[in-house]
């Protein structure tokens, strides 16, 4: 694993209502070295983000409770200002693309993807933080 700027290993929190989904991420973060917390619903993950404030946050846009974009806005408005990545499968990806970052997302990502594209987009994002969001 890359080294970062922070002293501890980077938490990331990854949120998809489809189970098997958020489990590979999970995975595929945990065996690249970084700490990973799930949820698999908006109301969980906007709770989860208040209350751990990860490095850096993936969100699916259609979950149950709140959407993706919702659970960004919230934790957002509570001065959290780790990277987002919105994840979805939506077939107006490019208005899905350009609404996530006006917003404030730092990614969109079409779903499914590439198997590498976690590993390749998430050292990237933690490295461009100004600083540790706690």
């Amino acid at each position: 694993m890359r080294k970062h700027n922070l002293r501890v290993t980077p938490r990331i929190l990854v949120a998809d209502d489809e189970r098997d989904m958020a489990d590979v991420c999970c995975m595929l973060l945990g065996a690249a070295g970084y700490r990973v917390q799930r949820a698999y619903d908006g109301l969980t993950a906007a709770a989860l983000a208040k209350a751990t404030k990860p490095d850096l946050v993936i969100l699916n846009y259609l979950m149950p409770g709140m959407t993706g974009i919702e659970v960004l806005r919230e934790i957002r408005a509570t001065g959290l200002s780790s990277p987002v990545i919105i994840t979805s499968g939506v077939s107006d990806f490019t208005a899905l693309a350009d609404l996530a970052l006006k917003e404030g997302a730092q990614a969109c990502v079409r779903q499914p993807g590439p198997a590498d594209w976690l590993l390749r987009f998430v050292p990237v994002l933690l490295d461009r933080r100004p600083t540790p969001s706690r």
